[in-house]
């Protein structure tokens, strides 16, 4: 069990955008925050992840939506997470395991792999709040709650995805932090093609 979380918590960790350097004056409405990720389809970035238990990995992130995300970390964990087909694959180069797979449903990750994302016309929002630097928006998937929740924190001027916290199923927190971020880069499909992973993977 406690090596599944610990997939498991690599796999929820992903996405900080941005250190900040302003201060936000308002809190950011849900339609300014919808327009400013449904802009990005496409970017990568470098990622600090901070787990639960005080452990941190680094490495970097690419999305592509609609569906698709990959986390490469660095050693010493030399993990590869894939998001592609509806499917989180984890890909543990230092292990003989076959790669593991579950839904993507099962992770809150599911709710910004959309094509189009607002946050003003559904019930996955359960907390719009500021606090006097942040604005912070918490989801969850009305279809799938037992498998925790995420808190967006923007900052503004310009509007950027400064953290990333989910929260599992039992409870345990991740936080990743960002840097880096390149919007509309050239990314290859290749970079989320499972039956491609899994070949380099064996030849690894």
């Amino acid at each position: 069990y406690r090596v599944y979380m610990s997939k498991f918590s690599i796999v929820l960790c992903v996405l900080c955008f941005f250190a900040a350097s302003s201060t936000q004056a308002k809190k950011a409405s849900l339609a300014e925050i919808s327009r400013y990720l449904d802009q990005h389809k496409v970017l990568t970035a470098k990622f600090a992840q901070i787990s639960y238990d005080g452990s941190r990995a680094d490495g970097k992130i690419f999305l592509k939506r609609p569906g698709r995300l990959r986390f490469e970390y660095q050693d010493p964990n030399n993990v590869v997470v894939l998001v592609a087909e509806k499917r989180i694959t984890i890909f543990d180069n230092k292990s003989n395991s076959q790669p593991t797979s579950y839904p993507v449903s099962n992770s809150p990750l599911s709710l910004l792999l959309d094509d189009e994302i607002d946050f003003t016309k559904n019930s996955m929002v359960l907390d719009h709040s500021y606090d006097g630097s942040l604005t912070r928006v918490t989801l969850n998937n009305p279809e799938h709650q037992e498998f925790g929740q995420i808190t967006l924190m923007f900052e503004q001027d310009p509007l950027r995805l400064s953290q990333w916290q989910v929260t599992n199923q039992v409870g345990e927190q991740i936080l990743v932090l960002l840097n880096d971020l390149k919007y509309d880069v050239v990314m290859y499909d290749t970079l989320f093609n499972i039956t491609l992973n899994i070949e380099q993977w064996k030849e690894r």
